[in-house]
């Protein structure tokens, strides 16, 4: 939202700075987020809500390997099925507390 609001207040600036020559191009995913990389290694886990309550989650820990080394995500759900083991898996989701929503998951050959 701050983003937007600094768009709009500098929108007029930099139309009158250029002109009326102003290109902008922005790409607004949300709080979406993509990864990528080799899967290497899927784990179905249970988390607890991070607000200390003994709610438990059925989740699934990916581990993506790519150039830079190894992270692992959580994911919310039994989503094991969606990450074949040594494949490159491209996937979106937005991030939450105790795990991220899985929104796709695209597999490359």
């Amino acid at each position: 939202m701050r983003t937007l609001g600094l768009a709009i207040l500098l929108f007029p600036i930099l139309l009158t700075a250029g002109c009326g020559n102003v290109f902008i191009r922005a790409n607004w995913n949300g709080n979406n987020q993509t990864v990528s990389g080799v899967v290497s290694v899927v784990q179905l886990t249970i988390v607890t809500d991070g607000n200390n309550v003994s709610t438990q989650v059925t989740a699934v820990v990916v581990t993506l390997r790519d150039n830079l080394g190894a992270s692992n995500f959580t994911f919310c759900g039994d989503q094991r099925f969606q990450f074949p083991p040594d494949r490159f898996a491209q996937a979106t989701f937005t991030p939450g507390q105790t795990c991220s929503t899985l929104l796709s998951v695209i597999i490359k050959t």
